[in-house]
């Protein structure tokens, strides 16, 4: 098993969704940390133990750029078998990070994900629906 300790491979102060609008983002953490540890982890048929006590908070937004796109890149059931997330501080953390990995392999990426920037979102897309109900 590989096993990442959040605040030591990357910060105690997570950012927002994307890098544009803030530090320490979900972006930067799934494209700079995250994905790289997955693949390895991947590659070498193991799984990849995710310690994230020690932070003070993870936004939503953070949560669901960072790990959402495990779902879109990996697929639900390769992340679900392969992911184990640790945090004894939050215990709901797991939940919301398997809710957004099921939902961008699924429905595609998040409108306001950076990956969403000259794309056109198709109107089945999940996110693109919850976007235009709130209007």
């Amino acid at each position: 098993m590989e096993r990442l300790k959040f605040t030591k491979e990357f910060t105690e102060f997570p950012g927002t969704r994307s890098r544009d609008i803030s530090d320490n983002s979900g972006e930067e953490f799934y494209e700079d940390v995250l994905r790289n540890w997955y693949i390895r982890a991947k590659e070498k048929g193991v799984n990849l133990s995710i310690d994230l006590d020690g932070a003070v908070g993870y936004p939503r937004s953070f949560l669901d750029e960072a790990f959402g796109r495990l779902g879109h890149e990996f697929g639900l059931e390769d992340v679900k078998n392969r992911l184990e997330i640790v945090s004894t501080s939050e215990k709901d953390l797991a939940g919301v990070i398997l809710q957004s990995v099921a939902e961008w392999s699924k429905d595609g990426v998040h409108y306001n994900s950076a990956l969403a920037k000259d794309i056109e979102l198709k109107e089945s897309n999940y996110f693109s629906s919850v976007k235009r109900n709130k209007n």
